[in-house]
């Protein structure tokens, strides 16, 4: 019997049609078409207008996904809070499955509101954190139930927050960031944007328009919830002063104006990067762009591939 010869992992850029495996961290070699396979981080089926040949890709998965290996510094605790119905379950268990998002940090949680078997990572199987919410009549609060969703949001956070204090484990970490599930997060350059800002007090916000917002306490630049970056010390102060947060009259507020008023009553430092985002509501930029650290919203599994593909693979 002949011996099976083991061929090397390839490359960015080699046909990984007979090895089936990456070399590079994160990668999966994806089938284009007879003759050629190609290692690449996320793939959608179809024509890439990159693509100088123009033939559609299968994108077929060759062999397994090389994981990605851990970072250094700064280390990050990602979190997202997931709708335990609709489109967000198939979304995050896409970035799941594609090691995207959330799930290339140094540690991670998706909440709900019960627990949702979301798929495996390299440790084993992964679950949602379950965490119930009351409910809440609608027209409890404001006019006919106007305000009624931007309470339930809010108070559906400041649980998860809860939970998160609670665990211990975001301690461990430089910074805790906060991802909207339709939310392309990128985080190794996230790392890049907070760095030079490791071990101060600080969180972060990412618009610097719409002062005169009359739902925002802090009337100066905001965070916009899609993505929310905060410091451990700042996490620490949160810790310490959670009793007080919750005690302002936040039940009008979104989730990240609650947040940012905390933040600021209890004097923890503010850093503006108004280009972390790319966000139409606040600063436009197109998936290509090399610096934003997220873009957003991306609320189907093929956009949102496609968003991280022109990401990561130009």
């Amino acid at each position: 019997m002949k011996p099976k010869v083991v061929v090397p992992c390839s490359k960015t850029g080699e046909d990984c049609t007979n090895s089936e495996c990456c070399s590079d961290s994160g990668m999966q070699c994806y089938l284009k078409g007879p003759g050629w396979s190609s290692c690449r981080f996320a793939c959608v089926p179809g024509v890439d207008p990159a693509d100088a040949d123009g033939k559609p890709w299968a994108c077929d998965e060759l062999g397994p996904r090389k994981a990605p290996e851990p970072f250094d510094t700064p280390s990050l605790f990602c979190f997202s809070v997931m709708q335990s119905k609709g489109y967000e379950v198939e979304l995050v268990r896409r970035q799941l499955h594609n090691y995207l998002s959330i799930f290339t940090c140094d540690e991670y949680a998706v909440i709900s509101t019960k627990a949702i078997m979301l798929g495996k990572d390299k440790s084993g199987e992964v679950s949602t954190w379950a965490n119930p919410t009351a409910a809440t009549p609608m027209g409890q609060y404001g006019n006919d139930g106007a305000t009624t969703d931007s309470f339930l949001n809010t108070q559906t956070f400041i649980f998860a927050w809860g939970t998160l204090l609670k665990s211990g484990r975001i301690f461990e970490y430089d910074f805790t960031v906060k991802a909207d599930p339709d939310a392309v997060l990128i985080p190794n350059r996230l790392r890049k944007h907070v760095a030079a800002h490791t071990g101060e007090s600080v969180y972060f916000t990412n618009c610097d328009k719409f002062h005169d917002d009359p739902l925002s306490p802090a009337k100066a630049d905001r965070i916009f919830g899609a993505l929310e970056t905060f410091s451990k010390a700042a996490m620490q102060a949160y810790n310490t002063n959670e009793a007080k947060c919750k005690d302002m009259g936040w039940h009008s507020w979104g989730e990240d104006t609650y947040i940012q008023a905390c933040m600021d009553m209890i004097g923890v430092g503010k850093v503006l990067d108004a280009n972390a985002v790319g966000d139409d509501r606040c600063t436009a930029a197109a998936c290509t762009s090399e610096w934003q650290a997220a873009f957003h919203p991306f609320k189907d599994p093929a956009s949102y591939l496609a968003c991280w593909d022109q990401a990561l693979n130009r």
